[in-house]
This record gives C-alpha cells, sequence and structure tokens, in this order.
C-alpha cells in the first residue's frame, strides 16, 4: 500500500504537532498528567496558525519523562522538551508511538512550524524511529501494541520536493511521478548513503581518489553521499579527507566556476550519471558529501528497508508535469 502524505515545506514539515524522533526513551508511563499551556513560548519563536499541540486536550496521551528532551542543532537551534506517547496519523496510518515534546525552542527558523517528522531509520529495541513503529504491529519495550484495525506499513518511503514544498511517499514510491523508471542501488554508510564514483563540472573529474592506505589492495572506489532533506545545499567535501582524495572536490568546482565556466554538476553512482543544474547551491564541507535539497528538487528519492541484508536507495527523475 502506497500513501502520500503532503507537506508545507521541504526542509521542515508542519505534519505533526510534535516532535518526533528525539530521543529514546526507557520506561512505559503508568500515569496521566494533565499538562496544559501553549507548547513553545520563548526566545522569539512564533506560530500564528494556532495549531499547537495540547496535551491537555487529548484523552489518549501520556507523560513519558520530564527534561528527556535537550537537543543542539549544528547551527545553534536548541530545543527543550519532554518524552510522551500518544496516537498520530500520517497518511492514512495511524499508530501509538512515543515522541519528544517541545516546549522551548531559540530559533525564528521554525517559525509557524507545528514540528520535525523524522524518518531516520534504526533497529534498536528502543529505538525512536517512527518508520519502525509504523513498520511493526507493536513496541514491546514501550509496552505498545497498535489496536486493530492497524496494518503494518512496508518499510520504505519516498520524498520528493519543489521550491515551496515537498511530499512524503509511505509504503514505496508513487511509479506515475517518475519517468524512465526507478534506479535502485545499495545504502551505503550509516545513514541514507549512496556510493558515488564521481563528480563531474565542465568536463572535470572532481572527486579524484588518492591511492589507497597501506595494506590495501587498489585504490578508493567511491566516496559516500547521503541524502538530506533538512541540508539546503549540495555540500562538497573541502578538504583531501585525511588522503583519500587528491585535491578538495569544492575548491577545484570554485576555481573552474571563477573561469567562467557554467555546466550541470554530474554525479555517478551504480554507474548512472544524475546531473545537478548549475542555478541549485553548492556550498563546501569538511569531509562530508550530502546530497541535499537539490536531489529532492530534480528527483524522487526512494529509501527501501524491507530487506534488513539488502536496504537500497533509490532515484527517479520526476516528471516536469507533476506537481508536489
Amino acid at each position: 500500500m502506497l500513501l502520500r502524505a503532503a507537506m508545507a515545506s521541504s526542509a521542515l514539515p508542519p505534519l505533526l504537532l510534535l516532535v518526533l524522533l528525539l530521543a529514546p526513551s526507557s520506561a512505559h508511563a503508568a500515569r496521566k498528567e494533565s499538562l496544559s499551556g501553549p507548547m513553545i513560548e520563548q526566545w522569539g519563536y512564533h506560530n500564528d496558525r494556532n495549531s499547537k499541540f495540547h496535551p491537555a486536550n487529548s484523552s489518549s496521551f501520556q507523560l513519558v519523562a520530564l527534561g528527556r528532551v535537550n537537543l543542539t542543532f549544528l547551527d545553534n537551534t536548541h530545543l527543550e522538551g519532554y518524552d510522551g506517547q500518544d496516537f498520530v496519523e500520517i497518511g492514512g496510518f495511524r499508530a501509538e508511538t512515543r515522541m519528544g515534546m517541545v516546549t522551548s525552542c531559540n530559533s525564528r527558523n521554525f517559525n509557524d512550524v507545528d514540528g520535525i517528522v523524522g524518518f531516520g531509520w534504526d533497529d534498536s529495541n528502543r529505538s525512536s524511529a517512527i518508520l519502525k513503529t509504523l513498520s511493526t504491529p507493536s513496541r514491546p519495550h514501550w509496552n505498545i501494541t497498535q489496536p486493530p484495525p492497524f496494518v503494518p506499513m512496508r518499510n520504505a518511503f519516498s520524498f520528493t520536493a519543489d521550491g515551496t514544498g515537498g511530499e512524503l511517499q509511505l509504503g514505496g514510491y508513487d511509479p506515475e511521478c517518475i519517468e524512465g523508471g526507478m534506479d535502485t542501488f545499495p545504502m551505503m554508510g550509516w545513514a541514507y548513503g549512496a556510493n558515488v564514483s564521481s563528480i563531474r563540472y565542465g568536463g572535470e573529474e572532481l572527486l579524484r581518489f588518492g591511492a589507497a592506505p597501506e595494506g590495501a589492495n587498489g585504490t578508493y572506489r567511491g566516496y559516500v553521499g547521503d541524502f538530506d532533506s533538512g541540508t539546503t545545499c549540495v555540500l562538497l567535501p573541502n578538504s583531501t579527507s585525511g588522503g583519500r582524495l587528491v585535491a578538495p572536490p569544492f575548491q577545484r568546482l570554485l576555481e573552474l566556476q571563477n573561469k567562467g565556466i557554467r555546466d550541470d554538476l554530474v554525479f555517478t553512482i551504480a554507474g548512472r550519471e544524475y546531473p545537478i543544474p548549475f542555478n541549485e547551491c553548492v556550498e563546501p564541507s569538511g569531509a562530508e558529501l550530502i546530497l541535499g535539497d537539490p536531489f529532492f528538487r530534480r528527483f524522487v528519492v526512494l529509501h527501501d528497508m524491507t530487506d534488513p541484508s539488502d536496504k537500497r536507495m533509490g532515484l527517479g527523475r520526476r516528471r516536469e508535469s507533476y506537481r508536489v
């Protein structure tokens, strides 16, 4: 079964009135707390849509633990709150799960955003992954068994976006929104990564691999790039990554652009080429290769964990006529 859930922002989708996947919890709440008042009320954050989640208005809400949410992002955005448990609905799925309830936020980047839907994958017993909750009939370590008529979701999802919004496709991908089929390849690294074997610009190779370390055979055959819809730009390494690369890819890209070269940035993954237009945002990183929003604006990106021994990523070119 494939279901869609429309989003209002490609980076911070206000799909739920809460924050999911902030911290795993270890104890099941045996009591119901009466918690009232606005959800977030300090440091300049505002939500003019009056759509905050009030736990006191929910007959199924349970407090798990106070003070368990304390999260700081790389841009110094800081969130604080507590762990709760309640039913959430995403697309056509309704499931009971644990979540982080945000009570304070210091960033205006969250203005008019109700929450963060996190789709990271973790298969541990107390994993806070909403994907694990949606794709299994129970969470024994949380003492949660989903009531009927719950049917577990196929453990796969796709995401695509445009300049103003994004679309989450649950259970797989919609073949009607892509042209030329879906290319799949092994998921690499610790996140939603893929093995990138080449990055070319103006006909020149930017991802030039150095000699293999002592004791290894051959040379490096690829560089793991992580797909991340929460990153606005493509991030290219601006270092040699400890000798893995002959030269920093971003620095060479900058030199070519300063010479007046205007071309697509062409990534090769599993032997197939995926061009990113010149007008898309590309920024430097340390050693990380992040395949950010420009990929999601051009492609439908599939994340498929249905076979734990063969997890797959996929890219399908979105039809120009398809509207998110």
